[in-house]
């Protein structure tokens, strides 16, 4: 007696989902017997049957992921099949799952458009479907399912990048607004420092010759009254600078309406000690009953700040007669606030480079390269505008463009 060793089966990864839509029962019987012991790339067919719009819409809407769908176009209706498509790709919004339309009535056949907007595989009358057409027709379909996948794993894996990269973007821009706002605090304390070194040394030299007056016992009340309401005075004008630099550094909630003559008087108080310090001529044009519909301290900070880089390019410029123009003018579709120097300019080779971040021509000490990236920033994010540096003349202009249709005039 002779014993054949039996043949070990095959060993599968899974199965495709193939999805039957068909009216009738037969197409169902020869296309499970075709693909019976049908393999492709280590994976055997699991066949799915529905007979109608109804059902098909239902198990199209569960879990299960189908890699191809052989879908009859007649069925309870002569479009049955067209509706069941539009279905897939618009409705469940599947662009992966192939689909090969059948019929037995080759007189409804679908429109060349329908097939290339509905990304139809293939189209095949029911008699043309052999065993080995049909089987062609899986393998190819299947081929371009994975491919596919392929993409949109892809897609995927480049999506979940880019939203790291933005997450990694807005932690930083999140770190820079951390640093500007500590160097703004730095900022406020040296202006203080400046704006206050005379009141306290008036403050203080009364106070010294009101205790002198005591110790010599020659106290006039008429003097101490008038001497006490001098310190008052000097008191109140420290009390508003205070108030006056909070508000100037405080980020507005909502948009008011300022004027460019109550803007610019603030904006000219807070450098006031800098611009006399430093010997700076400032000429003025702008129309101070124009009427702005903005946030105020954000146009302050960044007008500020122009005006401080203005007389910063004049510091190693002891030649020169330091002017600075503050200017605004405005058309039907924009206002534009410039403030421009004559203390040579920027160099070619880095005026590209000013706006990026921690990029700075100062000192480690005086600059942090902050000021003009937070400033674009807070102008495109915020206001709605652009902030423009350019060379000409004899200088450079630093100029602050903003929408004319938050504007009117007063």
């Amino acid at each position: 007696m002779i014993f054949t060793k039996k043949k070990k089966e095959r060993e599968i990864d899974g199965y495709w989902n193939i999805l039957v839509v068909d009216d009738e029962e037969e197409v169902h019987s020869i296309t499970s017997i075709v693909l019976k012991n049908f393999i492709f790339k280590n994976r055997k067919v699991k066949l799915y049957d529905t007979y109608n719009i109804e059902d098909t819409k239902k198990i199209l809407s569960s879990d299960i992921e189908f890699s191809l769908i052989f879908l009859d176009i007649v069925m309870e209706s002569d479009n049955a099949g067209l509706v069941i498509t539009k279905f897939i790709r618009e409705d469940l919004n599947n662009f992966i799952t192939r689909i090969i339309l059948r019929t037995g009535q080759p007189g409804n056949a679908p429109e060349q458009k329908i097939i290339i907007d509905y990304d139809i595989n293939d189209y095949k009358e029911k008699t043309e479907l052999t065993a080995t057409k049909l089987t062609t027709s899986v393998v190819s379909s299947l081929r371009s399912y994975q491919e596919l996948l392929k993409i949109k794993d892809h897609e995927k894996i480049l999506e979940q990048e880019v939203n790291e990269g933005i997450l990694r973007l807005r932690k930083k821009d999140k770190q820079l607004q951390h640093q500007e706002r500590l160097c703004q605090n730095v900022e406020i304390i040296n202006m203080l420092a400046h704006q206050w070194r005379q009141p306290l040394n008036d403050i203080v030299m009364n106070i010294n010759n009101m205790i002198l007056d005591i110790e010599l016992d020659d106290i006039n009340k008429d003097i101490f009254k008038d001497t006490s309401g001098l310190i008052l005075e000097k008191s109140q004008i420290l009390t508003d600078q205070i108030d006056g630099f909070l508000s100037h550094y405080k980020p507005d909630e909502k948009r008011i309406d300022v004027s460019l003559g109550e803007l610019f008087d603030k904006v000219l108080t807070l450098v006031d000690y800098r611009v006399v310090e430093n010997n700076i001529d400032i000429q003025k044009e702008y129309d101070k009953n124009f009427i702005i519909h903005t946030y105020e301290s954000e146009v302050e900070q960044i007008v500020v700040h122009l005006i401080n880089n203005a007389i910063d390019a004049y510091s190693k410029k002891t030649d020169l007669s330091k002017n600075l123009s503050l200017l605004c003018k405005s058309n039907e579709q924009r206002l534009v606030i410039s403030v421009a120097d004559e203390a040579g300019g920027i160099s070619d080779e880095i005026i590209d480079e000013i706006f990026d971040p921690y990029f700075t021509t100062k000192d480690e000490k005086s600059g942090t390269g902050l000021g003009l990236y937070m400033s674009r920033l807070l102008v495109e994010k915020h206001l709605n505008g652009h902030l423009d540096v350019f060379n000409k003349d004899k200088g450079c202009i630093a100029e602050l463009t903003l929408e004319i249709e938050d504007y009117s005039h007063g």
